[in-house]
């Protein structure tokens, strides 16, 4: 323990630090509601639920019970109680659920469930909109029931956040739920609802501005949902190789530790490598799949994952051939980086690609710097204007990302910015050198863990 915490001194992080935002990368689809605390998603793939315990998630809570077995794909989406078996049976996290009922029913619920389970918690429903709602609703009776209570939210944030999230909140029967919890009136307009909104099958999606979402690694079992859906998605992920050197980022596994670097140490996949960065040594094999040999996932096919990592030449072959929504290839991080190179390269791709489009990366990070600064480009908004988004769609961005908008969105002719903006937290995946710092933590931990050995 105290080689390690030389480790870090000398390396100059924390261990916190090295481990980044939560929920981290196998989670990415969670949405944030309080930071570390509460969560909220769609439908669980049985995977989701491995995923979410392999990332810290303490309980989980589900808005009403799944009667039948489903799927996306080869992905099992289980019942209720099979879903309970699974948690139970593979992890340390709680189950619960909340029946159906009145809302207010259901916000007692979670605040009891708030109180009395670890946290932090994942709460689900069908889409991920009531469960969401229900959420919010949770802040705002904290609120005015505790002054010192935070993130403070009033009746108006409910809408504006649930606005962000692209959830259409506005309507009466919800507005009237807000008024009876805050006793008072409240005025806003309603909003009209579409038929099908976009959250009923790509929950997992972010919106961000009418036809524009950003996306963590999008599974090659959702993609039909895409279909007649989109009309563009923009890989934003690292080629297989760059200037003839092979360049494949990681892909996510089972009981596998994130960050330990592609090629190092003989190779992330190798059987060695995998051994030595297992999550819980002790974990059952049928965690990865009923009948497995080994308790740790060898290969992710479905995220076009290959016996080295994810392979973009892959994705590229599957997405062309089978969908007829156009695939383009903009790689965030090599060649280019968070650097004015990066938009001089591709803003033209950017600011003419057909709507409805996905910006899609590993985790949602490149997505969001994108996305949102080719919006703030298109609609002459400042550096702040786009650093206020990203951090309210669940993005807090600091270097080299401030810089960067700054140079795109504050110094064109003419252009009239709002001021420095503020020192935000530090964000997950955005600085690539911090890759390289928890890249080479993670070699120097695996070599002791080998030494010891």
């Amino acid at each position: 323990m105290r080689v390690l915490v030389i480790l870090c001194t000398m390396l100059g992080v924390t261990m916190s630090q090295t481990l980044g935002a939560f929920p981290q990368r196998k989670s990415w689809w969670a949405k944030r509601i309080i930071s570390r605390k509460l969560y909220t998603a769609g439908r669980l793939t049985s995977t989701q639920l491995k995923q979410a315990a392999n990332e810290g998630f303490k309980s989980v809570v589900s808005l009403g019970s799944f009667i039948d077995e489903s799927s996306i794909g080869p992905e099992i989406l289980p019942n209720t109680t099979a879903a309970k078996r699974l948690v139970e049976s593979f992890s340390i996290m709680s189950y619960d659920v909340i029946e159906d009922g009145d809302v207010m029913e259901s916000l007692e619920s979670l605040t009891y469930l708030m109180q009395t389970r670890e946290q932090p918690t994942l709460f689900h429903c069908k889409d991920s909109a009531e469960s969401t709602f229900i959420s919010l609703l949770y802040l705002l009776n904290n609120t005015l029931s505790d002054s010192t209570f935070r993130p403070s939210t009033s009746p108006e944030d409910v809408f504006t956040i649930g606005d962000s999230m692209g959830y259409y909140y506005r309507q009466a029967k919800l507005i009237g739920t807000v008024s009876r919890i805050a006793n008072m009136a409240i005025s806003t307009t309603e909003q009209p609802v579409p038929k099908h909104p976009w959250y009923q099958t790509m929950w997992w999606l972010r919106p961000i501005a009418d036809g524009i979402f950003l996306s963590g690694q999008i599974k090659s079992n959702y993609l039909p949902l895409l279909e007649g859906q989109i009309k563009t998605y923009i890989n934003l992920r690292r080629a297989a190789v760059n200037n003839g050197n092979p360049d494949q980022e990681e892909v996510t596994l089972l009981n596998v530790r994130d960050r330990t670097s592609t090629y190092a140490i003989g190779g992330r996949q190798s059987e060695t490598r995998l051994r030595n960065t297992r999550l819980n040594v002790s974990q059952s094999n049928d965690f990865i799949f009923e009948g497995s040999d080994v308790n740790y996932q060898r290969v992710n096919e479905l995220e076009y994952g290959d016996h080295i990592g994810y392979n973009e030449s892959i994705a590229r072959s599957h997405i062309t051939q089978n969908y007829a929504f156009e695939y383009l290839h903009t790689p965030v991080g090599a060649p280019y980086g968070y650097e004015i190179r990066l938009w001089e390269a591709y803003s033209d791709i950017w600011l003419n690609v057909k709507k409805p489009v996905v910006f899609q990366c590993r985790t949602g990070y490149r997505s969001a710097v994108v996305a949102v600064m080719t919006l703030a480009y298109k609609d002459r908004q400042s550096s702040q204007w786009a650093l206020n988004l990203t951090r309210d769609i669940g993005y807090p961005f600091s270097n080299p990302i401030t810089p960067l908008f700054r140079r795109v969105l504050d110094n064109r002719p003419n252009d009239v910015t709002e001021g420095t903006p503020p020192e935000m937290d530090t964000m997950d995946n955005a600085n690539e050198s911090s890759h390289h710092v928890a890249s080479t933590m993670s070699i120097m931990i695996i070599m002791l863990s080998l030494f010891a050995n």
